[in-house]
Order: structure tokens, then sequence, then C-alpha cells
């Protein structure tokens, strides 16, 4: 395909090549970033997306090269775009471009998930400072754990 014909691809299918469900309004998750809840609209009309969240945007294949985290060359063959020459196993190009864009997902959220505990950590521990007796064994553990993983998320430096 040339690339007016990817880029003639709509959108709603371009999101369902990328795994993403859109709803019948055209909401869907963001494919720019990790939501539970959809910031993001595709427009049938002008074959367009648009993050309210993030404020990512552009066409089909601007969503592919979110999605997949990947460059305009490799979304632009994810969408079965071509060069004038013969594509070779279309199939086993795609389904790689998917595992690994799983694969970034999976530890970009583990990342977050990580970063939540130490806030929820920090948070209990701000309640043990105020709570224990200032300077005792267990206020100055609690208040050196809190620093640390303050540190750790770059909350602030050393």
């Amino acid at each position: 395909m040339t690339l007016e014909e990817v880029k003639a691809i709509p959108i709603r299918e371009v999101a369902e090549k990328c795994n993403v469900s859109v709803d019948r309004k055209g909401y869907c998750l963001c494919p720019a970033h990790n939501e539970k809840t959809p910031s993001c609209r595709v427009y049938d009309k002008t074959n367009t997306w648009y993050c309210f969240g993030c404020h990512e945007h552009g066409d089909g294949i601007d969503f592919v090269k979110a999605a997949l985290n990947c460059d305009f060359e490799r979304a632009f063959e994810f969408l079965g775009g071509t060069h004038g020459k013969q594509k070779v196993s279309d199939k086993i190009k795609s389904y790689r471009m998917r595992q690994e864009a799983k694969k970034r997902r999976e530890a970009k959220e583990r990342e977050q998930n990580a970063k939540r505990e130490m806030h929820k950590k920090i948070h209990e521990l701000k309640k043990i400072t105020e709570t224990a007796e200032p300077f005792s064994d267990e206020w100055c553990a609690a208040v050196e754990e809190s620093e640390r993983l303050k540190v750790e998320l770059g909350l602030y430096d050393d």
C-alpha cells in the first residue's frame, strides 16, 4: 500500500489493529500512555485522534507510533505500507511488534506500580513519625526510610 492508502485506513480499524477498543462514541484508552479510564477520542470524519489527558494527537500512523512506541517506518509497515517491494512475513513482523510493545507497556506499568507502592510506604512512614516519640529508634528508622524512598523516587536529591 502507498502512504495515501495507509492514511486512508479508518482510524477505528487502526485502533483495533493495535488492540485498542473504541466505544461507539469514539472513546478509547490512549495509545500514548497507560490509563484505566478512556481519555482519548477517535474522530471518524477527520480520521484522526486526540487524547484529552496527554494531548497527543494525529492520524492513523501517529496512533500506531504511540501504541507500539515505534518510528514512522515501522508504523507504516505495520499498517501494510510498502515501498514498492513485496513485504516478507507481515504477520510475523506485526506479531513481533505487538509483543515488543506489550513488553514495553508491561515494564512501564510495573515501574508505575512500584512508584505507587513507594508513595504509599512514604505515607505510612509519615504516620509513624507523627505518632512515635521524636528521635526514638522507631521514629529515626521511619525518617531514614522515608528519605531514602524520596531520593529513589527523585522527589529531591541528597
